[in-house]
């Protein structure tokens, strides 16, 4: 592989990873291998859309915890989050928080490394378990013959909420109170009867209460929109992984059996 793809003498770089195909074209891999020949401090890391409906899997060659060779699966972080200490989940992402939770961890238990940070955006929308992938669930059921194929990990209909202005974002999950939160997910369940306000709301505790301790050490933070443009960013590389591919994107895929979101450079 072409290394050289970074030139790393000629100042900070953008770089962006974009699938041209319909996904698979190991977009990963290439981010990954591409930060094994930069110091980790020189760049960040960006995941900039989709969710957890694609994934790839990265290996770390000598696990801390282990001694040996492990594989990671990897959905909500991007592939090349194992050297890196900066990484940015952006305003254009579907996060589920349980996942976040489980990848950061896992690399603090095979890689640790005491500087590394997960950066949010505070208008990436929450994919709440036991919701939007019970709602994708139900409508892909409901095609019978003509589905689409689906991951249901609930995607689609969270950019859909987020349309709808029934979605809840990072921001808001830390930021609202009780209250507030109870009557956001009043207006969900209003959209979508079949849910359970009590469920989802029991759901959405657990949840904050599972990152809160990443939050307050600080592994993972929510921050604004505009974190590219922030001081912490000044003077890196910054290397944006798409999700998916063009073939499948929300404007330029073949309708209907495309993703939900922009995979286009446009969208990026």
């Amino acid at each position: 592989m072409n290394t050289q793809i970074l030139d790393t003498t000629s100042g900070p770089q953008v770089v962006v990873l974009l699938g041209l195909q319909w996904g698979d074209e190991g977009k990963g891999k290439v981010s990954d291998s591409i930060t094994k020949h930069l110091a980790k401090e020189s760049y960040v890391v960006v995941g900039a859309n989709g969710g957890g409906n694609a994934g790839h899997t990265v290996v770390i060659d000598k696990s801390d915890a282990t001694g040996g060779k492990v594989k990671l699966a990897f959905h909500e972080l991007p592939g090349g989050a194992v050297e890196a200490e900066c990484i940015f989940l952006s305003q254009g992402r579907v996060i589920n928080l349980q996942n976040l939770i489980k990848e950061s961890e896992e690399i603090e238990l095979h890689k640790p490394n005491t500087k590394r940070c997960i950066y949010v955006a505070s208008r990436a929308i929450v994919n709440i378990d036991g919701v939007y992938n019970k709602v994708e669930d139900i409508i892909e059921e409901s095609k019978g013959v003509n589905k689409v194929g689906s991951t249901k990990q609930g995607i689609g209909p969270a950019y859909a909420g987020e349309a709808l202005r029934t979605a809840l974002t990072m921001g808001q999950l830390f930021s609202l109170s009780n209250d507030q939160i109870d009557q956001k997910v009043s207006e969900l369940c209003t959209v979508f009867p079949y849910l359970k306000k009590e469920e989802i709301l029991q759901g959405l505790s657990s949840a904050k209460a599972n990152i809160q301790a990443l939050l307050q050490s600080g592994k993972i933070q929510i921050v604004s929109d505009d974190f590219l443009t922030t001081d912490v960013v000044k003077g890196k590389h910054i290397l944006i992984e798409g999700a998916q591919s063009v073939g499948l994107g929300k404007f330029g895929g073949s309708y209907p059996n495309n993703t939900s979101s922009d995979c286009s450079l446009h969208g990026i």
